[in-house]
C-alpha cells in the first residue's frame, strides 16, 4: 500500500510523495506500513473499512482500475481521490495482493463544483 500523493501513479514507486496523505504519517511510516493491510495501517476504522471494501473488486478480479473514490473522514471530512490500483501476483500468476497510488482531488473537485454553480 503506498498512502500518499503522486502527481503520476505510474511513478508514485520511483519518489518520495510531496506530503503525507493524514496527519501524522511521515514517508518513513508510509515505507514501513508497505505490505500492511489497510486496517493493520490505519485500525479499524470506518475509513479503513470503505477503503478495503473499494479494493474488492481488483482483489476479485485481478483488473486493474483508475478512478476516483470518495471517502468519509472524520477529522477532515469527505476527500476525493484518484486512485490507480493493480492487482499483485505471485509466480503462479495467483492475486497475493494489490498495489497503487491515489492522490487527493478534494480542491480540484470541489473547485470544479463551484464552477458548475450558476451565478
Amino acid at each position: 500500500m503506498i498512502l500518499g500523493g503522486a502527481a503520476d501513479a505510474d511513478i508514485a514507486e520511483q519518489r518520495r510523495p510531496p506530503q503525507p496523505a493524514s496527519p501524522g504519517l511521515t514517508w518513513e511510516s508510509c515505507r514501513a506500513s508497505l505490505g500492511t493491510a489497510i486496517s493493520e495501517a490505519l485500525g479499524r476504522t470506518a475509513l479503513a473499512a470503505a477503503i478495503e471494501e473499494a479494493d474488492r473488486p481488483v482483489l476479485a478480479t485481478g483488473s486493474g482500475e483508475h478512478r476516483e473514490q470518495s471517502f468519509a473522514r472524520s477529522d477532515r471530512g469527505e476527500r476525493t481521490w484518484l486512485a490507480a490500483k493493480s492487482a499483485l501476483r505471485d509466480e503462479d500468476g495467483q492475486v497475493i495482493g494489490l498495489g497503487g497510488a491515489a492522490q487527493d482531488i478534494t480542491a480540484r473537485k470541489r473547485a470544479e463544483l463551484r464552477d458548475r454553480r450558476p451565478a
